[in-house]
């Protein structure tokens, strides 16, 4: 891909990835198009966002001026997550993917860049991986890119609210014994690979994390010492868990864990990342190294 007279479609803009990367991609000289559900509170992205900012709220309220022109690539990392309803935030993000991805077919040769997860596996359980994948088939594996990142180590989103569940409740539920394996990667590294796919081109699958990874245990520890608290674990059965939390939750009865959370640990595994990583020319930061970056 061209250096020159690069533009970015990004969905999600306000979101922890979103803006992230307006930041990585406007210090490089592309033109980011801003694209989130209320442009008026999202004025702190200007300086990154030089091709405006449109308003996005999924599935069918886009602003279509942000797609027109034919930019260079749409990087859709938009995602409803927070929706007590997940046949409705479900419904949210496949439409939406769909939508989105009319509007970037329609206006621009470039790359389609949907943002999943290393979770979505074919076992996966929680409605997250299990939405993730299926927006992915709806992707053109010939045409389009669903980068895969690991648990994304950054000052911002579900890194931070650990953070934050940690340092406010130093006692945290250790299921399945503590032995699953997580792979993280660093914000920037994230951004960095999808830079990298798009000047290469890439298409299909790609996984992003660091090779090795980190058992949940450890990884807790890491975030209380991180915060300045010490962890102390408490061993719970995953099955009485899972159903006490569904019942809570049918209830409206909002718990520090979620069954989500118990379905994603479940299924949490190490994943071979090593041949992607490969093909993007990229070594991302270990889990220490991002902790060291956080830290300094």
């Amino acid at each position: 891909m061209s250096r020159s007279g690069r533009t970015l479609v990004i969905t999600g803009a306000t979101g922890l990835l979103g803006r992230a990367c307006c930041r990585y991609f406007s210090a490089r000289g592309w033109s980011v198009r801003a694209v989130v559900r209320r442009p008026d509170a999202a004025r702190d992205l200007e300086p990154y966002a030089a091709g405006g900012i449109y308003r996005g709220e999924l599935p069918d309220n886009l602003d279509e001026r942000a797609f027109t022109g034919a930019p260079s690539a749409v990087v859709h990392s938009a995602y409803a997550i927070e929706a007590r309803d997940l046949k409705r935030a479900a419904a949210i993000n496949l439409d939406g993917t769909r939508a989105v991805r009319a509007l970037a077919s329609a206006h621009t040769a470039g790359r389609f860049v949907f943002v999943s997860s290393i979770a979505a596996t074919p076992d996966a359980e929680s409605f997250y991986a299990r939405s993730k994948r299926q927006i992915e088939a709806t992707l053109d594996p010939n045409r389009d890119l669903a980068l895969r990142p690991g648990f994304i180590i950054g000052r911002g989103g579900l890194f931070a609210r650990l953070c934050d569940t940690i340092r406010a409740r130093p006692l945290v539920p250790l299921l399945y014994g503590g032995r699953q394996e997580l792979q993280t990667v660093w914000l920037e590294d994230v951004c960095r690979a999808i830079e990298l796919a798009l000047e290469r081109e890439l298409t299909g699958v790609l996984h992003v994390a660091h090779p090795d990874p980190v058992p949940i245990r450890r990884f807790y520890e890491a975030i209380a010492s991180l915060v300045g608290r010490r962890c102390r674990f408490v061993r719970l059965p995953a099955g009485p868990l899972l159903v006490a939390l569904r019942g809570a939750e049918r209830l409206g009865v909002g718990l520090p864990i979620s069954s989500e959370n118990v379905l994603g640990l479940k299924h949490l595994r190490a994943v071979e990342v090593g041949p992607d990583l490969r093909r993007l020319g990229l070594e991302p930061r270990s889990f220490a190294d991002a902790l060291a970056l956080l830290d300094g």
